[in-house]
């Protein structure tokens, strides 16, 4: 009878031990299960990670464009406001060749007016001189 119980408490003993093995093995089933989520939580952060920092080096390629376009567009405006300056010292210029031509036109006119004027007292001269002369005597 002893023996009997002896075994029956050893049974329930090893019972219990698988109880407990079993207990553990669940125990260390969940563990693993909250570390895959772990990993998994790891990966989905570095994916995270990984898309911020590509999203901020499009962004940084963006405004780098964007400066590159207001830096061309300043220059073209430079470019511009250089040929208008061009245009306008040349129309200056144009504008004073023209003042010189008309100016010399005016004297070569006054010039030309001063030698028929000359002349005309010449012809009066040569026309007076001969009655003059014929008066005197």
């Amino acid at each position: 009878l002893k023996v009997l119980k002896v075994l029956k408490v050893l049974k329930v003993l090893k019972v219990l031990k698988v109880l407990k093995v079993l207990k553990v093995l669940k125990v260390l089933k969940v563990l693993k299960v909250y570390r895959v989520l772990a990993i998994n939580r790891i990966k989905v952060f570095k994916v995270l990670l990984v898309q911020m920092v590509l999203k901020e080096l499009l962004v940084q390629m963006v405004v780098k464009e964007l400066l590159v376009q207001m830096v061309l567009k300043e220059l073209l405006v430079q470019m511009v406001v250089k040929v208008l300056l061009v245009q306008m010292v040349v129309k200056v210029l144009l504008v004073q060749m023209v003042v010189k031509v008309l100016l010399v036109q005016m004297v070569v006119k006054e010039l030309l007016v001063q030698m028929v004027v000359k002349e005309l007292l010449v012809q009066m001269v040569v026309k007076v001189l001969p009655v003059q002369m014929v008066l005197k005597v």
